[in-house]
């Protein structure tokens, strides 16, 4: 809704912060709203546009991340 897309706009610690809190306290309903906010930030981003939203630094060499990247083609979805 609205109200959750509002609710859930803060910066990307506080958010991942709430989401562990919520796991913690058993805030199921928090919890899975915000799983879902999360799920709609990567839907259909690559895994690099993903490491950059969500500030991951990735620690593969080049050499294994194609290597992922060919073994998992099945997985990228068409664009």
């Amino acid at each position: 809704t609205a109200w959750d897309t509002k609710y859930f706009d803060m910066e990307r610690e506080a958010f991942f912060a709430l989401l562990e809190a919520a796991n913690y306290l058993h805030i199921e309903g928090l919890l899975k709203t915000g799983c879902k906010m999360a799920a709609k930030q990567v839907d259909d981003k690559s895994a690099e546009d993903v490491q950059k939203i969500w500030g991951i630094e990735c620690d593969l060499s080049p050499e294994t991340v194609q290597r992922l990247k060919k073994e998992n083609a099945w997985a990228e979805k068409e664009k």
